[in-house]
């Protein structure tokens, strides 16, 4: 896990709108999930769509946990209080159907004047969809005696993060690509041992599957104050 702390500092504020903005429309729906100038995150959330939030004041709770999925995520604000909440790409146990690649997370930008608190942010890609094993029915007989192969991982979004100035803001930060699929096993009975017996048209040549491959990190560029530089890894 990273972690980022830097000094305070002074800012300015600005009153702004609230806006959801979908790629494939061409104009801008709004939704509001709080007073304009003074939004409050404190529960989980799934994105259903790639969304900008503009707003004067973003408080994110400790209960907040924002999960991306494949979606990107805009933060516009004068003003960002954290107090201990999550933004996620996927949560550590997402995983594809069986032999499917893993989705690749969002973007999540994040511009504030000021900022201050705990923030986390977990950019991980969807480990890929296990392979399937292949299943002897005993004593009938089954085509599917070769094992299949697993899904990639899906590759971890990008994080941008810029702030002007702030006071005592922590940044707590991980970045990992999804988990391989593992390959599907030949010859398997339906509790998951090998087959004592192989039935015509199975045999002993037909091969296990193969694995996945997993996905890849993403990019991380951070510029915690005007005064620093921006530091991509």
């Amino acid at each position: 896990m990273k972690i980022l702390m830097t000094i305070p500092m002074i800012f300015l504020t600005a009153a702004c709108a609230v806006e959801v903005k979908d790629k494939n429309e061409t104009t801008t729906p709004v939704q509001i999930f709080g007073a304009a100038d003074n939004l409050v995150w404190n529960e989980a959330r799934v994105l259903e769509k790639h969304e900008t939030i503009k707003a004067h004041r973003l408080t994110i709770k400790k209960n907040a946990l924002i999960t991306t999925g494949e979606h990107s995520l805009i933060i516009q604000v004068d003003e960002l209080i954290a107090e201990g909440g999550t933004i996620q790409n996927f949560a550590p146990n997402a995983q594809a159907k069986f032999e499917a690649k893993g989705l690749s997370g969002g973007a999540v930008q994040i511009e504030a004047k000021n900022a201050t608190g705990t923030l986390n942010v977990f950019l991980r890609g969807e480990n890929g969809g296990r392979g399937k094993h292949g299943v002897l029915t005993i004593p009938g007989r089954h085509p599917g005696c070769a094992g299949t192969n697993g899904g990639n991982g899906g590759n971890a979004g990008n994080l941008e993060l810029t702030i002007e100035s702030n006071s005592g803001f922590t940044l707590n930060w991980d970045n990992s690509g999804g988990a391989l699929g593992p390959r599907g096993l030949r010859g398997f009975v339906r509790d998951g041992t090998l087959a004592d017996t192989v039935f015509p048209p199975c045999d002993r040549d037909m091969i296990d599957g193969i694995d996945g491959k997993a996905g890849n990190r993403g990019l991380v560029c951070l510029k915690m104050s005007s005064h620093e530089e921006r530091v991509c890894e």
